[in-house]
């Protein structure tokens, strides 16, 4: 007994089992962790090293090289890149995107990098190596008091980091903007001098006043009791009245000599401002499995016991909330599943009749709920990527159970009973409809299997897509035919196939079979048009993303300080607030647009910016998978900014950036809606090398190249201008004259510039660096440098620095930036609006090429951006197809039992690609990785209804004993409706999607709408003729009857 005759056989269990089946699915929909894109792993480690006033290529040479060196030996690295500032080093190590599992890789990472820190500078800190940089923190608060004191602010911060930590589904709480505490001892040299004192004999006083060692352990009897002096500092007041020798045995205050205070680090490395106000921010991200939705729901009653517990006057503001834009997105996504489903049961109802139509689309919400459980049990969740895959399916999924239900239909009009037709459709079909349904799964297994971030991102098309056919492969054999036995009411009828499109059908394929040179002609024709149509397709890798939030990068000369920088972000911030602010007043919106969005449409009476974030110095916290911040820059500044409406981010733009570069022109400004992968300005160009000049040169003349080019802005590269540094020539025949070392003169010049560090000071939690520097360190220029005492720190004797050296000017790089131990320069582009980063970068390779030859051995280049993105993520899926086409020859073999049945179908294959570049250009679309994915799995759907049709034509053959010429167009009859309702539906399922605007999905829905348009025209032509051929049927002298009156005659 088959499980299609159990089923019905046993319908109460059949019904039970249905039941808790939709009840399971319904429950697994309200628990599913929601999202809104499903993300992917980042496959990044940071390592950072300080080294105080160590120039570039010092810190390139020093530590950097050899942090490469030693993470070059992970087996699994992609490539090692590094950044090399003064001061600073920063070295990101990528593995290779098809590894998953990373805790080995990092484990393995740190103990390479432990290995050689013996070999780092001794007066280096670090390496600190951070293996969670791919963490996203979703939430980000900004904290405001303009009443309160910075350090009463950041007290009430951290407080709230406490209370937030309390949520089950935290996993870290980051304060942003907080500065680092100092103790400042700032003496007078002039004062000093008066008592023969030197910085250095102070130095040696104090650091040797603050010492905690453990005094040993002393054993009394059996008991074994640690000793513990005393010695160390309790608090600021001790510091100031800590007594110092001086050289006549006097005994003064270190409170009468020098200003004892508590501070913080200064300049500041990094500040965050909100709504033009200093302020701090709270960056909360989510623990692994956990429900952003939840997490966003407890945050906000946190904040809202917040503002009941801490004074007026302190303000708080989500500048980023990321549970917010999801549900926003899942609503707005679960609003056109439901949309796409009632589309798809209306156009069943109304091509199937009543009777039918409710058989066949009951199919539909069941197999919806029984695929939510199943990926509640598969792990995956609700968020764009399955609910697209959902809608993708509707029409796909019901074309199992329109070709069971025709099938029994057309069995009980020939007089079968209901019962043996069920039985007997289900025997049938099984195999067929399994193949068809598994060759589907196969074209989409190609973005499920890539290995690539695009591939982890997208992937869970191919799971959802299979999860639901194979469901609706299952219900195809049980429920419809239960149902068709139960409930279906037909009336037999004699001429069922006799209705004028189906005449009209016949007479076409007759008349093409009868001229079958002028039919291949017209397919290579087809060909020809779809491939050149294609050409004349705009390609982008991925489009921007649509939401009400919108960035805006400035970037200073290199080399400017971080007080000039948070200058020119307060102006900015005061043109926002003055000119672009609006406040949230929201408008009535009407039901039906509520209803179409599902709820999801918000209206302001105003258009503009709602609140924003800057942070100066640094990026924002990463806030999505998409964006990667920028680490220890004084010169930039980021602006994260949340817009009244997606559509007035266009207006906005041109405003940010004309008013900043009009008041500043030496800055660099770029600002834009947020990325749905991470992939930077479309065009890049990596040139790399040895030697810095001929580097430079180089891009030199790139950047020349590049403002030749139409559709080009923005032109900038990733090292930017030499900056201005001042050189200590030391001349060692003085120095040694005067007793001092190379060493004497740097401790000097640290402790007048930036300070020395002498101990630490504990504090309850915290341990605050106690700093030593020259009163006048805020003053410093060249005369007075030149002025500046160079103390011996054997003796305390001290000269002038003019007397042991000379000061001179030069010009080095402010940043070197390295990939695989190479030097690299990136030139960096933008594209005018209607231009694209493939054309300018065919128009730019020639030349590159070109002028490559005459670079010198050593020297090579690149490209990035979204060339090298689109790449990497299309040969994924390319390493895919080989192993997808032989699945689905394998399939199609092992359906047909021929080799020339499958020749048929890969044959008609390439006219799918005339719809999608007629789509494409008419509804003025990209051709991206997205649309990528809708040919292939366009091609799955076109084989499918293939095999249906073909597969037809063998029982006509086989089991009507019918002639060739006869089962191919009876065959073309009987399978018409049943393809053409799984191209209808699947039509219309989509357009929802393809209303909504949605950028990732929108021009996937044109490529699979146009797509399948044109396909059912290839299917139900294309198939039959080009089976005729394959199989050398003639039709030359053919009549074929199709009913006792009406024949069609060649």
């Amino acid at each position: 007994m088959g499980f299609t005759e159990l089923a019905i056989k046993k319908k109460y269990v059949t019904f039970t089992l249905i039941a808790l089946l939709i009840i399971g699915g319904v429950g697994a929909y309200f628990n599913l962790p929601k999202s809104e894109n499903p993300g992917f792993i980042v496959k990044t480690a940071t390592i950072i090293t300080y080294m105080p006033g160590a120039s570039p290529d010092k810190i390139e040479n020093l530590i950097s090289d050899k942090i490469e060196e030693a993470v070059k030996e992970i087996p699994e690295l992609d490539y090692v890149e590094s950044t090399n500032k003064t001061g600073f080093s920063l070295v990101k190590v990528n593995i290779e995107s098809q590894y998953k599992d990373l805790r080995p890789i990092w484990d393995s990472m740190r103990r390479k990098v432990n290995a050689i820190k013996s070999q780092l500078p001794s007066n280096s800190i670090g390496p600190i190596i951070n293996d969670e940089y791919g963490d996203v923190f979703g939430t980000i608060i900004g904290i405001t008091g303009e009443d309160y004191s910075y350090a009463e602010l950041e007290d009430m911060v951290e407080d709230m980091r406490d209370e937030l930590l309390t949520i089950d589904e935290v996993a870290k709480v980051d304060i942003v903007g907080q500065q680092d505490k100092r103790i400042f001892i700032e003496y007078d040299n002039d004062k000093l001098s008066e008592m023969n004192l030197s910085p250095y004999q102070l130095q040696q006083m104090l650091a040797g006043r603050n010492i905690i060692l453990s005094g040993g352990n002393i054993e009394l009897g059996s008991e074994r009791i640690p000793l513990e002096p005393t010695g160390d500092y309790n608090d600021v007041e001790e510091i100031k009245n800590t007594l110092i020798s001086l050289p006549d045995g006097n005994m003064i205050y270190l409170k009468d000599i020098a200003d004892v205070r508590e501070g913080y680090i200064d300049p500041a490395r990094a500040k965050m401002r909100v709504d033009n106000k200093p302020a701090l921010g709270l960056a909360i991200s989510m623990k692994d499995g956990g429900q952003i939705t939840k997490l966003g729901k407890k945050v906000q009653d946190k904040v809202e016991y917040f503002k009941t517990q801490y004074p007026i006057g302190v303000n708080f503001d989500f500048i980023s909330l990321q549970s917010k834009l999801v549900e926003k997105k899942v609503s707005s996504f679960t609003a056109n599943l439901i949309q796409s489903t009632l589309t798809v049961i209306a156009v069943l109802l109304i091509f199937l009749g009543l009777k039918e139509g409710v058989l066949v689309s009951t199919l539909v919400p069941v197999v919806i709920a029984i695929t939510f459980l199943l990926m509640s049990i598969f792990g995956i969740g609700i968020d764009t990527i399955s609910l697209a895959a959902l809608i993708i399916s509707l029409g796909m999924l019901v074309d199992n159970s329109v070709v069971m239900a025709e099938s029994i239909i057309a069995k009980f009009e020939e007089g079968m009973g209901k019962l043996e037709a069920a039985i007997s459709s289900a025997k049938e079909l099984k195999v067929p409809l399994l193949v068809a349904s598994l060759v589907t799964c196969a074209a989409f297994s190609p973005i499920g299997f890539a290995q690539s971030n695009v591939g982890e991102f997208a992937g869970g098309i191919f799971k959802v897509v299979a999860l639901a056919l194979m469901t609706s492969w299952v219900l195809s054999l049980t429920m419809v035919p239960l149902f068709a036995v139960l409930f279906l009411k037909i009336d037999k009828k004699e001429e069922a196939y006799n209705g004028r499109i189906y005449k009209g059908h016949g007479k076409l394929l007759l008349s093409l079979m009868k001229h079958k040179v002028l039919f291949v002609i017209l397919m290579i024709f087809i060909v020809f048009l779809g491939v050149k149509g294609m050409g004349l397709v705009p390609k982008v890798f991925m489009p921007k993303d649509k939401k009400t939030v919108m960035t805006f990068e400035v970037k200073m000369p290199k080399g400017t300080s971080i007080r000039r920088t948070e200058m020119v972000a307060r102006n900015i911030d005061e043109y926002i607030e003055d000119k672009l602010k609006v406040k949230p007043e929201q408008e009535e919106v009407s039901f039906f647009k509520q209803l179409l969005s599902g709820g999801t449409t918000v209206k302001y009476k105003d258009e503009g910016i709602l609140n924003w974030g800057t942070f100066i110095g640094e990026g924002a916290p990463r806030f999505t998978l998409a964006y990667s911040a920028e680490l220890n820059s004084p010169e930039y500044i980021y602006y994260l900014i949340n817009t009244t409406s997606v559509e007035v981010i266009k207006d906005l733009i041109p405003k940010l950036e004309g008013y900043t570069i009009n008041k500043f022109p030496d800055s660099e400004v770029k600002a834009q809606e947020l990325e749905i992968m991470p992939v930077g300005k479309p065009i890049q160009i990596r040139v790399s090398g040895r030697e810095m000049d001929k580097l430079y040169d180089i891009v030199h003349s790139v950047k020349d190249k590049l403002r030749t080019i139409d559709g080009v802005e923005d032109i900038s590269d990733d090292w930017g201008l030499k900056t201005k540094k001042l050189t200590i020539n030391i001349n060692q025949d003085r120095l040694e004259k005067a007793g001092l070392s190379n060493r004497d003169v740097a401790i000097s010049l640290q402790t007048v510039l930036d300070g020395i560090q002498l101990t630490e000071y504990r504090k309850d939690n915290d341990i605050i660096p106690v700093v030593l520097r020259d009163k006048q360190s805020k003053n410093i220029d060249i005369s007075t440098l030149e002025t500046t005492k160079v103390y011996s720190q054997r003796t305390g004797k001290s000269v002038s620095l003019k007397q042991i050296a000379e000061i001179k000017n030069l010009w080095e790089p402010s940043m070197i930036y390295r990939r695989d131990g190479i030097r690299t320069i990136t030139v960096k582009a933008d594209t005018k609006e209607g231009y694209t980063a493939a054309e300018i970068n065919n128009q730019l390779k020639p030349w590159l090429d070109q002028e490559k030859s005459s670079w010198g051995r050593g020297y090579n280049y690149a490209f990035g951006g979204e060339y090298e993105s689109s790449t990497e993520a299309n040969e994924s899926i390319g390493a895919q197809l080989p192993i997808t086409g032989l699945v689905i020859l394998l399939l199609l073999v092992i359906q047909f039992n021929s080799y020339k049945k499958p020749l048929t179908i890969i044959l008609i294959v390439p006219l799918t690609i005339i719809g999608v570049a007629i789509g494409l250009l008419v509804t003025g679309k990209a051709f991206g990785f997205m649309e990528i994915l809708g040919l292939i799995s366009l091609v799955g759907i076109i084989i499918n209804n293939s095999i249906v049709l073909i597969d037809r034509i063998g029982i006509e053959l086989d089991e009507f004993n019918r002639s060739p010429q006869d089962a191919i167009l009876e065959a073309a009859k009987r399978r018409l409706r049943p393809i053409f309702l799984t191209s209808a539906t699947t039509i219309c399922g989509l357009l929802p999607l393809w209303f909504s605007g949605d950028a990732l999905f929108g021009g996937m829905a044109v490529s699979l709408i146009f797509g399948l348009a044109f396909g059912l025209l290839i299917t139900l032509v294309a198939v039959p003729v080009v089976y005729s051929i394959v199989f050398n049927i003639n039709y030359k002298n053919y009549e074929y009857k199709i009913d006792d009156n009406i024949s069609i005659e060649g």
